[in-house]
């Protein structure tokens, strides 16, 4: 199912290589034809089984069933659980990295613009995604708040990691249509770390204020020039 140079391209990283296996696994099981035996999908549980075990990670992988006919069920819920795994291993990288940094983005007119067509674009898949009217309303919560950070002087980002979540756990717990809500919410993330590291470039290249060198003390004068007399007049 994976060929070497599938390997090789793995991140090093556990968390990162976890979450790209999961994308090539995804990505290989879209890309074949559909077959009624399942064994592509045993052989994504073999390859992720193994990559836990030796990582030692603490993931839970259900025992798959004795009867054939209930395989579809079990596949449905467990590949839930590795994409929500997925989530919280991607969660916990952004945690990381944006622990210590301010969480408020100043967004100019043009990430505003591009912000909200996407939010606009997210809404519109929500409404159509046959999703339950509660879950819709989650998102459309998530979506709202958003949206009136956009419109603040000053943007926070909690407001994006809310909906991603929200977005990426529902995902998680087997809505396969909400799978093409995926792609605009990971856009929306990227828009704002283009924003934030546009902002933290401006600061770092902005001009320093020159050095202020404090002229000499008027007291000091007067003492230098009243010393220069006294030699003057007393030359031994």
């Amino acid at each position: 199912m994976l060929t070497d140079d599938d390997w090789e391209s793995l991140p090093h990283n556990t968390e990162s290589c976890f979450i790209a296996l999961i994308d090539l696994l995804d990505q290989k099981i879209h890309e074949a034809e559909a077959q009624d035996d399942w064994n592509l999908e045993r052989e994504y549980l073999s390859i992720i089984s193994a990559f836990v075990t030796f990582n030692k990670l603490d993931v839970d992988i259900i025992s798959e069933p004795e009867s054939e006919q209930n395989f579809r069920g079990y596949w449905r819920v467990v590949s839930g659980q590795l994409r929500k795994q997925k989530t919280l291993f991607r969660l916990s990288q952004l945690d990381k990295k944006n622990k210590g940094i301010v969480t408020e983005l100043k967004l100019t007119a043009n990430f505003k613009s591009k912000i909200n067509g996407l939010l606009d674009k997210i809404r519109s898949l929500t409404e159509g995604s046959g999703l339950s009217e509660n879950k819709k309303d989650a998102i459309f919560s998530k979506l709202g708040a958003l949206a009136a950070e956009v419109g603040r002087d000053r943007t926070r980002t909690e407001a994006l990691l809310s909906l991603y979540l929200d977005v990426t756990s529902t995902l998680g717990e087997g809505a396969e249509n909400l799978k093409p809500l995926v792609k605009p919410v990971e856009k929306l993330m990227a828009l704002f770390g283009k924003a934030k590291t546009e902002i933290e470039q401006k600061k770092l290249s902005a001009p320093k204020a020159p050095l202020q060198i404090a002229p000499p003390s008027t007291e000091d004068d007067g003492r230098e020039t009243e010393a220069a007399s006294d030699d003057e007049e007393n030359p031994f």
